[in-house]
């Protein structure tokens, strides 16, 4: 499994994204940010490629170039 195929509880998605377990609820809900995947009957995660994905249209909102664009 590569790294972009790991997948991050909340904590880590926190830690990554800056925002709190709450707001990124609210974004789930309001379609701004890709939504967990089922890992067991209480635990959800959210695959690392969908993260990347996430920080990187937020960087090309604010007119900062994704690590992946740049030459």
């Amino acid at each position: 499994m590569g790294d972009t195929d790991r997948l991050y509880r909340m904590p880590e998605v926190c830690d990554r994204i800056g925002l709190g377990r709450s707001s990124i609820y609210a974004y789930v809900a309001d379609g701004i940010f890709p939504p967990p995947v089922r890992i067991g009957a209480r635990a959800v995660a959210w695959r690392a490629s969908d993260i990347a994905a996430f920080i990187d249209s937020r960087a090309v909102g604010i007119g900062i170039v994704p690590r992946t664009v740049r030459a």
